[in-house]
């Protein structure tokens, strides 16, 4: 897994869909990734590439049952042609142009991603760090367990229930091949 989001972009021709399918269907089953993102590209318009999402999408639903997110679409643009045979950037050759301005959208549509991100982390580690200071009175001694990204259960090593919690909650991870158990002594917060 070498990044956190994946972007599929995606033609409304037969071949391109088909690729795309494949793409997210290995990337789902096959690798267990999830934020896949859906760019459609070289479309008439917004609404044509909203459209050809929610078509893939709707399949993607019913037979690899997940979902893919939709970011933004790029329009088709003569302008794109012409810049790849001078060599240069859409953005650079022509900067007022449709490519360029969905080029923007679609930047600032990633980095609102990003940022969403970053503050359900900090929102989720508040909420551990708040559990784990009422389980120890003030102390951040415990053990977290994590699945991918999200923490599912976090575990005072102070508390008389550990041994019965611990039983339950191993139980419950087992499911789970690819979950990591962080264990925390006197855990900085702050430095994570």
């Amino acid at each position: 897994q070498a990044v956190q989001r994946r972007f599929i972009v995606v033609n409304d021709e037969p071949s391109s869909i088909a690729d795309a399918y494949g793409t997210i269907k290995v990337l789902s089953r096959e690798c267990e990734l999830d934020e896949i993102y859906l760019v459609p590209n070289r479309v008439e318009s917004q609404a044509v590439g909203e459209n050809l999402y929610r078509r893939l999408n709707d399949v993607c639903r019913r037979f690899i049952g997940k979902s893919v997110g939709y970011v933004h679409t790029v329009t088709a643009d003569s302008h794109m042609l012409e810049a790849v045979r001078a060599y240069k950037s859409v953005l650079e050759f022509a900067p007022g142009g449709n490519a360029a301005r969905d080029f923007r959208q679609l930047a600032a549509a990633t980095e609102a991603l990003a940022l969403a991100r970053m503050r359900a982390r900090e929102t989720e580690l508040t909420v551990l760090r708040a559990h784990l200071k009422a389980l120890n009175n003030s102390s951040s001694e415990g053990i977290v367990f994590i699945e991918g990204s999200h923490v599912i259960k976090c575990l005072s090593l102070r508390s008389n229930k550990w041994a019965g919690t611990l039983s339950r909650q191993s139980n419950f991870m087992s499911r789970f091949s690819k979950t990591w158990i962080l264990f925390m002594t006197n855990f900085n917060f702050d430095a994570f």
